[in-house]
C-alpha cells in the first residue's frame, strides 16, 4: 500500500512546496517499519498555521512523530486530546512554535504546526509498524 501526505494552510494560501521526501522500510521478523521524513518550503510571504493530513496502511501504527525546531528534529509525546488541543491553541496566541498530531479517524491523521515561518524549509517526520507476515508468501 501507498501512503499519501496531503498539506493544507489554514490561511487558505494554497499548498506548501513538497521539496524532498525520504522513505525508509525495515522489515525485521514479519514487521515492518516505515519512517517518512518530508521537507517542505513556504514560499509565502507571512508566517502560516499548516496542516497535514496523512493515511497509513491498514493493520498500521503510528510509531512516532517528529518536528524541526531550529535544526533540531523533536520527538512528540502523547497527551490526552483534548488537552493536547487547549495547550495548541494556546501556544499558537502567545506566538510559540507548536505541533500536534491527532488521531482522526480509521487510519487517518492530521498534523497541525505552528508556525510556519515565511521563505524557511519545514521537515515533518513519522514512523509507522506495521504486520506484514500475512502479506509475505513464505514457502
Amino acid at each position: 500500500n501507498i501512503m499519501v501526505a496531503h498539506i493544507s494552510l489554514s490561511a487558505g494560501d494554497g499548498e506548501l512546496e513538497l521539496h524532498e521526501v525520504h522513505v525508509d522500510t525495515q522489515v525485521v521478523c514479519g514487521t515492518s517499519v516505515v519512517t517518512v521524513d518530508m521537507v517542505f518550503y513556504n514560499q509565502h510571504n507571512k508566517k502560516l498555521e499548516g496542516s497535514l493530513d496523512f493515511p497509513i496502511p491498514e493493520n498500521a501504527v503510528v510509531c512516532g512523530y517528529a518536528y524541526d525546531f531550529n535544526g533540531k528534529m523533536l520527538p512528540a509525546s502523547v497527551v490526552e486530546k483534548e488537552k493536547a488541543r487547549v495547550t495548541f491553541e494556546a501556544e499558537v496566541r502567545q506566538g510559540n512554535s507548536v505541533s500536534l498530531v491527532e488521531h482522526v479517524k480509521g487510519n487517518s491523521f492530521k498534523v497541525r504546526v505552528y508556525p510556519l515561518l515565511l521563505c524557511c524549509w519545514h521537515v515533518f517526520g513519522y514512523g509507522v509498524f506495521r504486520n506484514v507476515s500475512k502479506l509475505i508468501p513464505w514457502s
